[in-house]
């Protein structure tokens, strides 16, 4: 099981490597890979982890459609298995997407729920972030 944990944990580092050179095709071809081997390991966090990296890579190739759905599906995985950070992480990444879009409602509401998970897990910077995206999507919303 460690070579499989090892081997996951090596394929997502090639897609973020190849996510930073913009060689999506590789990245998302190799996030993949990882996604399965987390799956098979019952790596919870890995696999969101991986699923909502899949949705950035797509947020940044302009496909919104798609990196909702990421994003959604990695929150599902990280709430039904509470690991606080992944999941603040995710709403995040899916209120960034919503600004994207113009729609401040769906941002300010999900970034409230990112400092929400951030403060209940102590985590001074990730509510500091999410206290942030609120203060944007606030100014969007002419408040």
């Amino acid at each position: 099981a460690n070579d499989r944990q090892t081997e996951a944990q090596y394929m997502m580092v090639f897609a973020h490597i190849y996510q930073s050179l913009w060689i999506t095709r590789r990245a998302l071809d190799h996030y993949e890979k990882s996604i399965e081997l987390f799956a098979l390991l019952q790596d919870k966090d890995g696999e969101a982890r991986c699923v909502m990296q899949m949705g950035i890579l797509n947020f940044q190739r302009g496909d919104t459609a798609s990196a909702i759905k990421c994003l959604e599906e990695a929150l599902s995985i990280a709430t039904k298995n509470s690991h606080g950070s992944t999941i603040s992480d995710c709403l995040m990444a899916i209120g960034e997407v919503h600004f994207s879009q113009g729609d401040f409602k769906q941002m300010l509401a999900h970034f409230q729920k990112a400092s929400r998970v951030c403060k209940e897990q102590l985590d001074p910077f990730g509510e500091a972030k999410g206290w942030c995206g609120m203060a944007r999507a606030n100014l969007g919303l002419g408040q």
